[in-house]
């Protein structure tokens, strides 16, 4: 009986130490560190660099930011339901939320209720599909009010191999 006494207490020690990294938010160290470049990456097979994106408070009365980086350029102006110029019709973006427009970190995982998502709305359809990142890093590092533009570096790695490193710039989407 204390055999098995010993075996269960050293099983909950050993998972209770591999449960997350030391800064308590778990899973995002296997993100590089942020890079001093505009966020570029791969989306889905295909190589990027973000020309920016847009911010919107979170629809349907929820608290918070619906934060959206883009893949590519905008063809029209309209930040609600934008269209893009990549000849496949296809709207790839990558998508956070935030609580604030507040200089803070946040941390994200593929589990618990937040989550980074390399989106993708396919075209001539409704479908969209999207990769959760299993790990990932968004700091604000400035909030412009009179520019309505939020300022951030992000890091983040996906389920399928999808990537994003660097500094972006969204605006104000006004819906």
């Amino acid at each position: 009986m204390l055999k098995k006494l010993f075996l269960l207490v050293f099983v909950v020690a050993l998972c209770n130490s591999c449960s997350s990294s030391d800064d308590g938010g778990g899973g995002e160290s296997n993100c590089a560190d942020p890079m001093n470049q505009t966020a570029q990456g791969n989306f889905r097979g295909d190589n990027f660099v973000s020309p920016g994106g847009t911010f919107i408070l979170a629809p349907g009365g929820n608290n918070g930011y619906s934060c959206t980086i883009y893949v590519e350029n905008r063809t029209n102006n309209d930040c609600v339901f934008p269209e893009f110029g990549n000849g496949l019709g296809d709207q790839d973006s990558i998508k956070f939320p935030i609580d604030d427009l507040s200089l803070s970190s946040y941390n994200y995982t593929d589990t618990g209720g937040s989550a980074i998502n390399f989106n993708r709305i396919e075209a001539n359809s409704v479908t969209t599909t999207a990769e959760l990142a299993t790990c990932g890093t968004v700091t604000i590092t400035a909030y412009d009010a009179n520019a309505e533009t939020l300022t951030g570096t992000i890091t983040a790695n996906g389920q399928d191999g999808s990537q994003i490193n660097g500094t972006f710039v969204l605006d104000l989407c006004v819906f």
